[in-house]
């Protein structure tokens, strides 16, 4: 294929699509574990736990809502701070060209 301008634009545009979906996918997965994460609080009080169960039910729903979306937010912040220093790097590229 021959070199321009386009094939530039095509395969930038091919970039950015796949930083926006892999943001689309982390904010799936994000939102899959905190409606789990809801389910799972209301199966504990549907067993209604008293003392130290109670405490302890809590306790898991902390350290599992932590461990799954902990990382999860942690991937979405990065893709996203991907795609702004990518933006800003096509954006100060266009200003030097004018």
């Amino acid at each position: 294929m021959a070199e321009g301008p386009g094939n530039e634009l095509t395969g930038k545009t091919t970039e950015y699509g796949e930083l926006l979906f892999n943001v689309f996918l982390h904010s799936l997965v994000l939102i899959v574990l905190a409606v789990l994460n809801v389910a799972v609080e209301r199966v504990v009080n549907y067993f209604e736990p008293h003392g130290i169960e109670n405490d302890i039910f809590r306790a898991v729903q902390v350290v599992f809502g932590a461990t799954t979306l902990g990382p999860v937010i942690i991937f979405v912040v990065r893709d996203l701070w991907v795609l702004s220093i990518k933006a800003r790097k096509m954006v100060d590229a266009a200003r030097t060209k004018q």
